[in-house]
């Protein structure tokens, strides 16, 4: 759960940086399919620029990784 939120946050933030910026020609577009929170079998398309899927796979990684660092900081810590 808190990955997707995570993953809202992500994309919501590299949305509005992609609506700042003309739309480039050379940034196809990129559809997926996710799965929908809440449901073992509904699924929805969602479809974004190249460039969105990385900025959002990089934040994702970040805040993982930060996470990580925290839980493991705070088990050594405990010791």
């Amino acid at each position: 759960m808190l990955t997707n939120i995570m993953l809202l946050l992500a994309a919501t933030a590299a949305h509005a940086d992609a609506a700042a910026e003309p739309a480039a020609a050379a940034d196809p577009i990129v559809c997926r399919r996710e799965e929908v929170t809440g449901s073992r079998v509904a699924k929805r398309r969602v479809c974004r620029p190249r460039s969105e899927w990385a900025q959002l796979r990089n934040a994702t990684r970040d805040t993982t990784d930060q996470l990580i660092r925290a839980a493991t900081q705070g088990a050594r810590e405990s010791r």
